[in-house]
């Protein structure tokens, strides 16, 4: 039988270790950046999570019958993400106009900063990075 938190619990990152690999278009490994990247997260009380990203398009089952994903794939990565793209704006300006409060605070937007400046010097170094040796930096 499944067990259910009753109240969901806020956890913080304490650790992150990052890999990555560009595997296609040669301007964003000029650039610095990866098309494919990973991230195993250490939670503050020991949990693991992992964060998988990538630039190029769903992989597709060679099982027969198996019909996930589903529908044409797309051809570019903001055709995944449009209706997300126009509902920003919209967002923005409701909150900005005083008829909704904002779903997120400064200090998240200034943790979200952290994690990825752990994420990026652990990908370059190949090492896990603490979330504190980013923020002493």
């Amino acid at each position: 039988m499944p067990v259910f938190c009753e109240k969901p619990v806020a956890r913080t990152i304490e650790e992150i270790y990052a890999t990555g690999a560009n595997r296609g278009a040669e301007y964003i490994a000029a650039a610095g950046d990866v098309d494919t990247a990973s991230a195993l997260l250490t939670l503050d009380d020991g949990t693991l999570a992992v964060v998988s990203n990538t630039r190029h398009k769903p992989l597709r089952s060679v099982e027969p019958g198996a019909t996930f994903p589903g529908g044409t794939p797309h051809h570019f990565f903001m055709d995944r993400f449009t209706t997300a793209y126009r509902a920003e704006p919209t967002a923005f300006t409701e909150v900005a106009a005083g008829l909704r409060p904002s779903p997120r605070t400064v200090a998240d937007a200034v943790e979200a900063g952290w994690i990825a400046e752990a994420c990026t010097l652990s990908l370059h170094e190949h090492r896990p990075v603490g979330t504190e040796e980013v923020r002493k930096a």
